[in-house]
């Protein structure tokens, strides 16, 4: 404790030795300086937040459009053969759940998966002569198996959109709230210091020009310069993390967006499942 003590009084004296010689001038100018950088950590911060969450909402919002995207085309493409089947016959058994896990666009993944190799699985090639094979259907009633998977993917596809919407809202909410308790931080600190720093300032102004007066107000910057310092300190070290905040909310959007989809994948295999056996029955 007393050695803590000890190398307190030496800054302290080191910082008086430097600073004894300053008249008041120099000393009213150090502090329009101070009062200036903690006021323009404030500001610093503040425009950091408003653009940080604008670039964080278009990253999260392209990152919720290529899901959309892609779940867009996965369900047309479902659509497409459930409508063929009816006409046709040809019932395709798809597992949507072999589109989760791969690079490839889902149009040519089902294209791949769930079209042609099931589909000539079952049924023999699909295409003669460049010509497709029809088994026509004669009752018209299948088309009703069609409207109840049509009405049952809509709801799908209506709930897989609030899911992602929920995964974006949460990941910005979480980076929003790192933002804002920096902010709280730096604006509390930011205008405690500006503060007393008027209040010196005010000091200064009006006290006599001697030794015993200076050496006072500069005790008095002494003490809050600690608080200036690590104002600037925070607002630096946010911003530097600003890249690392912004990977961290969409790897949390991603993997939230992973699960949604997951799910959604596995209620459309249902439907069509569904649609199928429905089909089946004609």
């Amino acid at each position: 404790m007393k050695l803590v003590t000890a190398f307190g009084l030496m800054v302290f004296c080191l910082f008086h030795a430097a600073h004894a010689t300053e008249d008041k001038d120099s000393l009213l100018a150090k502090i329009e300086s101070m009062k200036y950088e903690a006021q323009a950590s404030i500001n610093k911060l503040r425009s950091f937040k408003r653009d940080f969450l604008i670039d964080l909402k278009y990253l999260l919002f392209n990152v919720k459009t290529d899901n959309l995207q892609r779940i867009d085309s996965s369900i047309k493409q479902t659509m497409y053969r459930i409508k063929r089947a009816t006409k046709t016959g040809n019932v395709v058994d798809c597992d949507q759940s072999s589109i989760e896990n791969s690079n490839l666009p889902a149009t040519k993944i089902l294209n791949q998966k769930c079209w042609q190799i099931n589909m000539e699985s079952v049924y023999g090639p699909i295409y003669e002569d460049d010509e497709l094979v029809i088994r026509p259907i004669k009752s018209d009633n299948a088309e009703k198996c069609y409207d109840v998977a049509e009405s049952s993917i809509e709801r799908l596809l209506l709930m897989t959109r609030l899911d992602l919407t929920k995964c974006l809202h949460k990941s910005l909410e979480s980076a929003l709230n790192l933002t804002t308790r920096a902010e709280n931080l730096v604006q509390d600190t930011g205008y405690m210091v500006v503060d007393r720093l008027n209040t010196i300032q005010e000091e200064c102004q009006t006290a006599d020009d001697d030794e015993e007066t200076k050496n006072r107000i500069l005790h008095r910057i002494y003490n809050i310069d600690p608080y200036a310092k690590v104002l600037k300190r925070i607002t630096n070290n946010l911003l530097n993390e600003r890249k690392s905040i912004k990977v961290q909310a969409i790897i949390d959007a991603d993997s939230c967006r992973e699960r949604r989809v997951a799910d959604m994948y596995k209620i459309l295999t249902q439907i069509e499942k569904t649609a199928n056996t429905c089909i089946r029955s004609f």
